[in-house]
């Protein structure tokens, strides 16, 4: 828990850095970067939300039903961002490549697999720390 919130922290911190251009230059400054501030933003807000799965898990010990629902709905600032910035679902499966060609284009069912990833990371981190003892001394 105190990993996760310096490493928020340091985020906060160090998002203005990657823009510091468009700060002091008053000409570059009508020309700021918004599709990529927006993907900073959502990428810290999810983080913010797993965050507070794990504290809300740490505390209530919630139920496997919550620990399914809640990283999906804490996934979708970041999948909604690339939506509206990017929305390439083009894939590039090098093992399907001789059958189904260079690129394939799964369509909406690559932000269900997105989701579902998001899901996954956020629990095997979950399972993992307990498994093994990373966070026996905490209690």
């Amino acid at each position: 828990m105190v990993v996760g919130a310096a490493y928020l922290v340091c985020m906060f911190l160090f998002i203005p850095f990657a823009f510091d251009t468009h700060f002091v230059n008053p000409i570059v400054k009508e020309n700021f970067p918004h599709d990529k501030f927006s993907e900073f933003i959502a990428g810290l807000l999810s983080i913010c939300c797993m965050i507070l799965l794990g504290f809300a898990d740490d505390v209530f010990d919630l139920k496997w039903r919550y620990k399914l629902v809640l990283p999906t709905i804490a996934s979708l600032p970041l999948l909604m961002v690339y939506f509206v910035n990017v929305g390439s679902t083009t894939i590039v499966p090098p093992v399907l490549r001789s059958i189904l060609g260079q690129t394939l284009n799964i369509g909406f069912l690559y932000y269900v697999y997105m989701g579902m990833l998001a899901v996954f990371c956020t629990n095997a981190i979950n399972i993992y720390a307990g498994v093994n003892g990373l966070e026996a001394g905490q209690s």
